[in-house]
């Protein structure tokens, strides 16, 4: 067991590509786990040369609502002749519970599949924070103006410090990802295979919100679907959060894309609007699941305390 360098680049994207339907490059390792805005780090187990599996981790700036740190699990894999085992899983479990506490992270958590999460929900202290369902929409033309304006931007600047930090001061009873320039840029900004579509959103010359959107489109069955990523304003304004919405789906369609998808698990005006707008769940579900490490922030454990879109998972 150890943490991994960058000589163990072509073994993880070997294992990944065998274990994942969406293969990867060797960029995407660099990028994930060895760039310094990530703060992440992968372990490994095995011997012998041959890797028996990893198990990748963040460690995340997150207002809960004070500033803290948390710890994102991400890439938990095991080679196909461990697999059904359970011997590699609870190893790397235990031992990334371990650097979580040495980090003084508060929480552990994660967004499986139910595959996963029935591994990590039967392990002590571990409980399930919510089932996210895909929500999806239809494309539309776009609507009338709403006085917002929106500009696409290749990176976030300084402007969206100032739009995290009002967010933060509306919803203090909220825990969240902190939104910052530094970790969105490294997020969608320098990521290696998506192509993320950033809008900086204004009312004459402030900035009130951002938006991110990315195409995806299945291999398996050739559709497309646009998926709305990742928000965050400044302002609790319905027709602000509508028009985001609208403006989703309305560059969707522009790019010929007929089927839009989102979360609704923010706990804000946002839910509702989304549902109002015709969003409705599907049978996608990802599953939140949480270890809190900190006895004094057991309400971390409940799912309408979370601020979560898409991009807080590392799927999207």
């Amino acid at each position: 067991m150890g943490n991994a360098i960058s000589a163990d680049r072509n073994q993880f994207i070997g294992l990944f590509n065998e274990t994942y339907s969406r293969q990867m490059p060797p960029s995407y390792y660099d990028w994930r786990f060895c760039s310094p805005a990530s703060r992440g780090g992968v372990l490994l187990a095995g011997g012998n040369e041959q890797l028996g599996g990893t198990c990748g981790y963040h460690l995340c700036d997150t207002r809960v609502p004070r500033a803290s740190t948390s710890l994102l699990v991400v890439d938990l894999m095991v080679a196909p002749e461990l697999r059904g085992t359970g011997l590699v899983f609870a190893r790397l479990r235990l031992e990334i519970e371990r650097l979580a506490v040495e980090s003084g992270a508060e929480c552990v958590f994660l967004f499986p599949n139910r595959a996963g999460a029935a591994a990590w929900l039967a392990s002590d202290g571990w409980g399930l924070v919510a089932e996210i369902a895909t929500c999806e929409s239809a494309s539309r033309e776009k609507p009338l103006s709403t006085g917002l304006g929106f500009a696409r931007v290749s990176s976030f600047g300084d402007w969206v410090d100032s739009i995290e930090a009002e967010f933060a001061l509306n919803h203090p009873e909220l825990a969240f990802v902190k939104r910052e320039a530094r970790y969105l840029n490294w997020r969608f900004a320098s990521h290696p295979v998506h192509r993320y579509e950033v809008f900086r959103v204004d009312r004459g010359v402030r900035p009130l919100a951002y938006v991110v959107l990315k195409v995806f489109r299945d291999s398996g069955t050739g559709q497309s679907f646009g998926d709305v990523v990742d928000m965050l304003w400044a302002e609790d304004d319905p027709e602000l959060l509508a028009g985001l919405l609208r403006f989703a789906r309305a560059r969707f369609y522009e790019m010929g894309v007929w089927r839009v998808t989102t979360w609704l698990q923010t706990h804000t005006l946002l839910d509702d609007l989304g549902r109002d707008e015709g969003f409705v769940e599907t049978d996608q579900i990802r599953h939140f699941c949480c270890k809190v490490l900190d006895t004094r922030c057991r309400w971390l454990a409940d799912a309408g305390r979370w601020f979560i879109t898409m991009g807080d998972a590392e799927i999207y």
